[in-house]
């Protein structure tokens, strides 16, 4: 029903190049082809990190097969340079056999349709009577008749019956051979096609889906009978739940930051100071992946952001410690802060700068599996690059502005610090 070839490219940093080519000049001279190239998922399989599945169901299921075999040329004409995958081939077909119980004659003879499921199971694929035991290892029994070359052997196959004796298997059923689909797929115990959609290169997973249900899903629904539905799974499905987790995560790790900052401070007030870098580094965080293109943010662009909460915090840290030093040995608020600010600027760009520059590497000389981490880097390098800018701005003045009309009467009582 279909096939695959990989072609691996000599050099990696050219292998759009090579899609390019694979799709303009072979592909598309293969007459009543259906299929395209693209890229291997890192992690194996065909289908990328922001591929979508959209699950098609009916209780008719040869309506389903055409609307399917249409949603493939749907897609690719409403979303340009994605490409969409039917399971099962909905262009497939096989032969099949069907039994339809004569549920009259069954009474008669004393059988019910499970007695007759059972003696189509010995037919095919074997029934299961249990397993043998040896004391180690265990062994499946099945019970399974001689293979059968036509469907009139099979309609002439004399069968045991408690009330009527031994009667040929076509009285009991009507056995027709027919074509069907060479798998059988169900999603809630309704049959139905699912279809891959892999989007095309720079568009995010939200952008897809919004693409979808806007474009495709409504073209879709209107090829299909009433009690049809249309269905999202694989990443979509995954994107809220996994965002919702994400956020669960990010909260509760900003507050276990305030709460370690009161408890080493003994001061909510100093802890709040600290943590109003996180803002800045959000900030630029996303304008690093703005200015980098990078639209596909996935699950380590967010754990990025994640890591950002305890880098970005050190600067901040730095500073305000080294002013309750200060203020403590008897100088006033002003006199502390220029003291922090003199004394800590260089550890706070050394620490920066070797998490720049660690980080660059990754953000800027994009190779092979590079997807996996660019988000990540982006995150970080422009995190901590405006929230560095900003700290050295904005929390000097908060924390000359935050000091109590108490504390500041206090400081203006006391001897002057001498000067260094």
């Amino acid at each position: 029903t279909g096939g695959w070839l990989a072609i691996n490219a000599a050099d990696a940093s050219r292998l759009s190049e090579l899609q390019n080519i694979v799709d303009a000049e072979f592909i598309s001279g293969i007459p009543d082809l259906q299929g395209g190239a693209f890229r291997r998922s890192l992690f194996g399989g065909f289908e990328s990190e922001n591929s979508v599945e959209l699950r098609i169901m009916s209780p008719n299921l040869d309506i389903v097969r055409g609307a399917t075999l249409q949603a493939i040329g749907i897609v690719s004409s409403q979303i340009p340079g994605s490409f969409a995958r039917a399971q099962p081939d909905p262009s497939a077909e096989s032969t099949e056999l069907k039994f339809e119980p004569n549920d009259v004659r069954l009474a008669e003879v004393g059988w019910t349709r499970a007695d007759l499921t059972q003696v189509i199971l010995e037919l095919g694929q074997g029934s299961w009577l249990g397993e043998y035991f040896d004391g180690t290892e265990r062994l499946d029994i099945y019970l399974k008749s001689e293979r059968f070359d036509t469907p009139e052997q099979i309609q002439n196959m004399p069968v045991q019956t408690p009330l009527g004796g031994i009667l040929p298997l076509g009285e009991l059923a009507n056995i027709s051979a027919a074509l069907g689909p060479g798998m059988i797929i169900r999603f809630d115990r309704v049959r139905g096609y699912s279809l891959s959609v892999n989007p095309p290169e720079g568009m995010s997973l939200e952008e897809l889906v919004s693409e979808l249900e806007t474009k495709v899903e409504p073209v879709i629904m209107a090829l299909l009978p009433p009690g049809s539905k249309v269905e999202y799974a694989g990443s979509a499905a995954d994107l809220e739940e996994a965002l919702t987790t994400i956020a669960g995560f990010f909260v509760i790790a900003l507050i276990l930051l305030v709460l370690i900052m009161a408890a080493l401070f003994k001061s909510v007030k100093a802890s709040l100071l600290v943590v109003i870098s996180i803002p800045l580094a959000m900030v630029g965080g996303v304008l690093a992946l703005y200015l980098m293109n990078i639209k596909a943010l996935d699950i380590l662009g967010w754990i990025g952001f994640i890591i950002l909460l305890g880098l970005v915090v050190n600067n901040a840290i730095l500073l305000v410690a080294q002013t309750r030093i200060a203020e403590e040995r008897g100088m006033n608020r002003k006199q502390a802060v220029r003291q922090a600010l003199r004394l800590r600027l260089r550890p706070i760009f050394m620490s920066t700068l070797t998490s720049l520059f660690g980080m660059l590497p990754l953000l800027i000389f994009p190779g092979a599996g590079s997807e996996i981490y660019r988000g990540m880097a982006a995150a970080i390098v422009g995190g901590m690059g405006v929230s560095t800018l900003f700290t050295l701005v904005l929390l000097p003045s908060l924390l000359q502005l935050t000091v109590s009309a108490k504390k500041r009467a206090q400081q203006s009582a006391a001897k002057p610090f001498p000067a260094e």
